[in-house]
């Protein structure tokens, strides 16, 4: 669809622009969650293949248009080559070793310390 160019004052924050097409994938998990077609109950989610099966049996017209809005939302969720190549080198700049170190730092303060 198109691209986006973005200049940063520093490196790492072009990994959360980079990052940003993912959030999609997590409002289509949401999206099944409420659809019932992945359950949480455990450790690990599991898709329901009896609610996909329900669904396909009475399958409309209105069903169709969910079935594209979800298929557009999965590709809008795609990195692409450039996005994957910023993610990286912006977390391994200098400011990303700072940010992480300092995530990883208060991470390690927070479970020993409280």
């Amino acid at each position: 669809m198109g691209s986006v160019k973005s200049k940063t004052r520093y490196k790492v924050l072009s990994s959360f622009i980079a990052f940003a097409p993912m959030l999609w994938w997590g409002v289509l998990y949401m999206i099944l969650r409420h659809l019932y077609v992945i359950r949480t109950g455990g450790a690990m989610p599991a898709i329901q293949a009896e609610a996909i099966i329900k669904r396909l049996k009475t399958f409309s017209l209105p069903d169709l248009f969910s079935v594209w809005l979800f298929a557009q939302l999965l590709w809008a969720g795609r990195p692409s080559l450039p996005d994957i190549k910023n993610f990286f080198s912006g977390l391994f700049s200098v400011s990303g070793i700072v940010l992480l170190s300092a995530v990883g730092g208060l991470i390690y303060f927070i479970r020993h310390f409280t």
